[in-house]
C-alpha cells in the first residue's frame, strides 16, 4: 500500500495516506502490549494446568 501510495497517490477510503512501517511497528507493540496486559494473566495458571495434566499423563502412560 506504501508504494501504491508513493508511485500513484492512491489513499483510503477515508482519503489518508497508508502508514509507514514505523508507525505499524509502534502500533504492533502497543497492542502487544494491550493484549498481554489483558489476557497475559490467564497464560500463567493455563500453563501450569497443562503441564501438570502432561505431567500426570506421562507417569500413566507406559511409554
Amino acid at each position: 500500500m506504501n508504494l501504491d501510495y508513493l508511485w500513484f497517490g492512491t489513499t483510503s477510503s477515508l482519503g489518508e495516506p497508508p502508514m509507514n512501517p514505523f508507525q505499524g511497528l509502534a502500533g504492533a507493540a502497543a497492542f502487544s502490549a494491550f493484549s498481554l496486559f489483558l489476557f497475559g494473566w490467564v497464560t500463567i495458571p493455563a500453563g501450569a494446568l497443562l503441564g501438570g495434566l502432561m505431567i500426570g499423563r506421562s507417569r500413566i502412560s507406559p511409554t
